[in-house]
């Protein structure tokens, strides 16, 4: 699970001050419109490679899609209080309300606008370049999935994301090739072939 726990992404509140949360939340709200290419590496508690992806993510709030393309497909979107993952190998959609329990979604904070950190205690991490700035966020809910979250923005853009899972295990994102979304791609949708598989997640 912990493979896919970016799927399913959110974020915090910070005591850092007012200039530095305004460049956080200036980064995340400017995450929006827009397409870009990821790549994603897990790793164990041992940090033992064990999983190399990549693929697409899009993003046009209040919905963001993540679109695995290698080396297995998979395709996610999180648009309001649904979440709707694609397996084609298993010909499978699950379906899964997450009203009441946003909290333990990583992907939530990325499609929301007015970033607000409330759910979260944000350090900021020292870094060797000034056009870099690095934030930890750790969740302040107990049902949360993960461990904590680092962010790296680069000249204001978003550009890696690091979970850190309760075992012990890291999956570590890297964003790049950003395009703007135009007309009617700026409607996220999560299109399934007849007869896929509907399950209640």
């Amino acid at each position: 699970m912990f493979r896919i726990a970016i799927s399913v992404l959110l974020f915090a509140y910070c005591s850092l001050g007012l200039a530095s949360q305004e460049e956080l939340a200036e980064a995340f709200d400017g995450f929006d419109q827009i397409e870009m290419d990821f790549s994603q590496e897990v790793y164990d508690q041992f940090t033992n490679l064990i999983e190399v992806s990549s693929g697409k993510c899009r993003v046009s709030k209040p919905s963001i899609s993540w679109q695995t393309l290698k080396p297995f497909e998979q395709s996610v979107l999180l648009s309001e209080d649904t979440l709707k993952i694609f397996d084609p190998d298993l010909e499978q959609l699950i379906v899964k309300n997450t009203k009441g329990g946003a909290e333990s979604i990583p992907l939530n904070l990325l499609r929301k606008k007015g970033s607000d950190f409330k759910d979260f205690i944000v350090r900021k991490l020292s870094s060797d370049l000034s056009s870099t700035q690095r934030y930890s966020l750790t969740p302040v809910s107990k049902q949360a999935i993960y461990l904590r979250i680092e962010i790296e923005i680069r000249d204001k853009v978003l550009r890696k994301i690091k979970l850190f899972g309760l075992s012990g295990e890291e999956s570590r994102i890297e964003l790049s090739n950003s395009a703007p979304l135009r007309g009617a791609d700026l409607v996220l949708r999560l299109d399934v072939p007849e007869g896929t598989d509907i399950v209640d997640g």
